[in-house]
């Protein structure tokens, strides 16, 4: 039987993939808006809206991915407080 202490290491482990994910997709809204600007600089119309796009994208990802990584703390939090029920 699975005890409330393996849970909150498996909400650790999941908190930690979550900010993992967090810096990468940092690193590819940076790259995303490096290529907008070097597009715009060439007057590349279509190729800026379709990596304008992407960035947008990429940012959707990171808030939902905040969002996600908010709710393992929150069931971490909860399970702490079961220990103690």
């Amino acid at each position: 039987m699975a005890s409330i202490d393996e849970l909150v290491t498996a909400l650790d482990a999941n908190k930690q993939a979550a900010d993992e994910l967090t810096a990468q997709i940092e690193a590819s809204k940076q790259l995303a808006e490096e290529l907008v600007a070097s597009a715009q600089s060439l007057g590349a119309g279509g190729v800026v809206a379709a990596l304008q796009s992407a960035k947008d994208q990429v940012e959707q990802a990171a808030a939902q991915n905040a969002s996600t990584a908010e709710q393992i703390e929150q069931a971490r939090s909860a399970a702490e407080a079961a220990k103690h029920a």
